[in-house]
């Protein structure tokens, strides 16, 4: 199932991929709204209950059938900065199964195939009707109708009345312009609600705090490095102390004492004595001796 997950279809192959999951950053702001567009599609595109594969897209009643689908088309309009343009990709991104032909002024005029961008409209027209069920996408309509001149603006038109109602072909659009400039029943996409905002921030605010402050990595690292500092120190001093100070040789009773005296507890005055008692001692085995 994996392997078959990563075959990319025929139709999808050398072609740009418009289609994205929506954001997290802007996914609190826009998710409503994406809820909102899927449920209106699932309304005038039934074929989204039916398989892809199938070619049944009508129903019987009484004897007579009944198409599924009529002249399914929406536009999304809303203004600048409302996320027009995180919120069409998502759409198609939800509609994944279906073969989304572009018909924007890039798309157009990037159709190596076509002399002229009439010519390359009605290529992804006939595309289009290949594969159905299929999407066309026009992203920023207002763009498209402002630059577009006549000829291509009456192909276009022609094209959209040549299509049979009952076709199973879904006419996506975008425009940032207002809805009371429109003509029909486009989808308004409003700016977010208090909620929405609230909960973009929440997600923000818990994205920020999870992660690691840089003072405290610092501060453990300085907390292992100075025990490992202070050890090397007194070991320094240690090894400085047993320099400065080499421990003396026997003189008598054992190592580190005079006499059986600890070097440490001699008394000066009391050495002393002991010194001229061992000399004294000394001149004396010497005039026996001779």
């Amino acid at each position: 199932m994996e392997a078959m997950s990563a075959i990319t279809p025929a139709t999808h192959r050398g072609s740009v991929v418009h289609s994205r999951p929506l954001s997290p950053v802007v996914s609190p702001c826009l998710q409503r709204h994406l809820q909102n567009s899927m449920r209106v599609i699932s309304d005038i595109f039934l074929v989204l209950e039916i398989s892809s594969e199938s070619s049944k897209f009508s129903m019987v009643v009484s004897g007579f059938a009944l198409p599924l689908v009529y002249r399914p088309r929406l536009l999304l309009c809303g203004i600048e900065g409302a996320g027009l343009d995180h919120l069409g990709p998502s759409i198609l991104h939800e509609l994944e199964k279906f073969p989304v032909h572009a018909l924007g002024l890039s798309s157009l005029l990037s159709d190596l195939s076509a002399k002229t961008p009439e010519e390359a409209l009605v290529h992804v027209f006939g595309e289009a009707r290949r594969t159905t069920p299929s999407i066309l996408y026009l992203p920023q309509f207002h763009l498209w109708w402002e630059n577009a001149h006549d000829q291509l603006r009456a192909v276009l038109l022609t094209l959209l009345a040549e299509l049979p109602s009952d076709s199973p072909i879904l006419l996506l659009g975008t425009s940032f312009v207002q809805l009371d400039e429109l003509d029909g029943d486009p989808s308004s996409v409003d700016k977010p609600l208090m909620e929405d905002r609230s909960l973009f921030f929440d997600h923000l605010i818990e994205a920020a705090f999870s992660i690691p402050s840089e003072g405290g990595a610092k501060k453990s690292k300085k907390s292992v490095a100075v025990p490992e500092l202070s050890t090397l120190d007194d070991a320094k001093d240690s090894e400085q102390s047993q320099l400065s100070n080499p421990p003396s040789r026997d003189l008598g009773a054992g190592a580190g004492t005079m006499s059986g005296i600890p070097l440490m507890d001699a008394n000066p005055n009391r050495l002393t004595g002991l010194m001229k008692a061992n000399s004294s001692g000394v001149r004396r085995g010497k005039e026996s001796s001779s």
